[in-house]
């Protein structure tokens, strides 16, 4: 939602394309939204007007998203308590980045502080090791074993 409210308030403002980086989304994710889906529309309308560049930064945030802190290092983890090695969790984190910019490579890259090239390789080398550990799996066509 607050990507279709940034798109909508970048437009009625003139301001051409803008994109969420991970770590404003990381913020709005984070927040409780006591006003709902109007605080979150007025949010991304206030930092349209104070951004000045094509991505959100926390300072084009309000006062109140700005000073919160979340206290926690979130890990994405399928389960609480579970360790990730390293890899997995690079891995897991590009492609968030990935779906929270729409599928939009160049904005990810950059991002992630990456050449698109490089991101392009990643994720070509995750799709491969998905398709690998997908053909391991044992495969029955229905006959008794």
């Amino acid at each position: 939602m607050a990507s279709f409210f940034l798109r909508r308030s970048a437009e009625r403002s003139h301001k051409g394309e803008m994109y969420l980086p991970p770590a404003v989304a990381e913020r709005l994710l984070a927040y409780d939204w006591p006003g709902n889906v109007r605080e979150l529309e007025n949010c991304m309308e206030h930092a349209v007007a104070l951004a000045r560049f094509s991505h959100l930064g926390i300072d084009d945030l309000p006062p109140r998203l700005r000073a919160q802190r979340t206290g926690k290092l979130m890990l994405p983890a399928d389960e609480p308590g579970e360790i990730v090695p390293l890899d997995e969790l690079e891995r897991r984190y590009i492609v968030r980045v990935v779906k929270l910019l729409e599928g939009n490579k160049s904005r990810a890259a950059h991002a992630l502080g990456l050449d698109r090239r490089t991101l392009h390789r990643k994720l070509e080398r995750y799709a491969s090791d998905e398709s690998a550990s997908d053909s391991e799996q044992p495969h029955t066509n229905g006959a008794p074993s």
